[in-house]
C-alpha cells in the first residue's frame, strides 16, 4: 500500500538549524530526529519528503523546509583521494568541493552537495574545517589543496 501525506497534513517542519518540529512542538527524542534525517528524500519536483517503508506500506511524508534539508555533520580529508569528504545528516557521505562554499549575512557556512542543493555546516563540521585552515594577510587558505577560501563578500 502506498500512502502520500501532504506538507499541510504532516505538520512536520525542518528548521534552518536542522531541528524537527511536529505541529510546532520540537521533536526532542534524538533517535526519532535521527531517523527523520535518514529518511529524507527529494522528489522530481524538488520537494522534500520522508520515505518510510515497512511491511507492505510505502509512505511519503512531505515536510516544510525552513532553510535547507541537508546539513554537514562531519568533514575530513581523504588522503587517498586527495579531497575532502562530508557526512550529511541523511547518512550519505559525499565529496566536498571547497570552491563551492558560501556564507550568508549571518555568517552561516554552506556548501553545494548532491543535486546542487545547499548543505549547512553544523558547529562540529565547522570545527573539523577549522583544523585544515590557515590564515594569512589575504584571508584563509587550505594548505592540503592549495585552495583559497573566499567565503564571505
Amino acid at each position: 500500500m502506498s500512502r502520500i501525506v501532504s506538507v499541510e497534513d504532516s505538520g512536520l517542519v525542518l528548521s534552518e538549524r536542522g531541528e524537527w518540529f511536529y505541529h510546532g512542538t520540537p521533536v526532542e527524542h534524538p533517535k526519532v530526529a535521527a531517523y527523520f534525517h535518514r529518511c529524507i528524500r527529494k522528489d522530481e519536483r524538488g520537494r522534500f519528503y520522508l520515505r518510510n517503508q515497512g511491511g507492505d506500506v510505502d509512505e511519503c511524508v512531505y515536510f516544510r523546509v525552513e532553510g535547507t534539508a541537508y546539513f554537514i555533520e562531519c568533514l575530513y580529508f581523504d588522503e587517498v583521494e586527495g579531497a575532502f569528504r562530508a557526512a550529511l545528516n541523511t547518512g550519505a557521505e559525499v565529496p566536498l568541493d571547497l570552491s563551492r562554499l558560501s556564507g550568508d549575512a549571518q555568517s552561516v557556512l554552506y556548501a553545494k552537495v548532491l543535486d546542487d542543493d545547499r548543505a549547512r555546516f553544523t558547529r562540529t563540521a565547522l570545527h573539523h574545517l577549522a583544523r585544515y585552515l590557515e590564515e594569512d594577510e589575504k584571508g584563509y587558505h587550505v594548505p592540503l589543496t592549495g585552495q583559497r577560501l573566499d567565503i564571505w563578500p
